[in-house]
């Protein structure tokens, strides 16, 4: 049995979800909801790559309260070869 299948398998169908959103480290778990049909829409966490567990749950928890403080942010100087007409 292949992991994709055992994850299917241990999906509750027994309940009714309006929505299922992954906590996953990165693009990967949204892409396995999406392979299998659970996937409607993107979600808070699906291109989060350096948060830990516990910092997802305590986003959870606060409501997002903290999620987007302005002094948490780093700016990058922009690639000269994004966007350029060819």
């Amino acid at each position: 049995m292949s992991i994709f299948e055992f994850i299917k398998n241990k999906i509750n169908t027994k309940n009714k979800y309006d929505v299922i959103y992954s906590i996953g480290a990165d693009c990967g778990c949204a892409g396995n909801l999406k392979r299998f049909k659970l996937r409607i829409t993107s979600g808070p966490f699906d291109w989060l790559f350096k948060a830990s567990l516990e910092q997802r749950f305590v986003c959870l928890m606060n409501d997002f309260a903290d999620s987007l403080n302005i002094e948490d942010f780093e700016k990058f100087e922009k690639d000269a070869r994004v966007n350029a007409e060819l």
